[in-house]
């Protein structure tokens, strides 16, 4: 269940703004990223690279106001910080509940062997 809505949430990333590998020197300009990002399906990725760099390097990803007034960050770093959650998440619930799944087994087998 948690699987299938991680990638549900990964599926609106991706929607929302490809990600894309991003040149660190090269960040493109807010305009720019606006009007990729209006493209929609034929977008490049420049605002998943121009968000990526404000949640990178400065402090208030999500509160940043484009020209046209919108805060287009603001549900980018929602989404990608559920995302990044769901990637390092899920396998670490896994393998704790592996890990406590094997004691408990243990003990069941242990307790049926007496």
């Amino acid at each position: 269940m948690i699987q299938l809505y991680g990638s549900t949430a990964d599926k609106e990333v991706q929607k929302y703004s490809p990600q894309v590998e991003c040149d660190k020197d090269l960040v493109p300009l807010p305009d720019e990223a606006v009007t990729d990002f209006k493209l929609g399906d034929e977008q490049n990725g420049l605002m998943f690279c121009f968000c990526k760099d404000q949640f990178d390097n400065h402090d208030k990803t999500g509160s940043y106001e484009f020209e046209d007034g919108e805060q287009y960050c603001q549900e980018w770093v929602q989404r990608y910080v559920l995302t990044n959650t769901l990637v390092y998440g899920v396998p670490l619930l896994v393998s704790t509940l592996n890990f406590v799944a094997k004691y408990i087994l243990r003990f069941l087998t242990m307790k049926q062997g007496c």
